[in-house]
């Protein structure tokens, strides 16, 4: 696998990764109200 695929894939983890903390803090701080 070349670097540039690798880095594509990491930057879609890393996405995700961060769409479900934000969705997850909102779904917290909604319980939290």
């Amino acid at each position: 696998m070349r670097f540039e695929q690798f880095k594509v894939q990491v930057w879609r983890i890393s996405d995700s990764t961060v769409l479900l903390v934000a969705l997850g803090g909102l779904f917290v701080i909604n319980l939290a109200c």
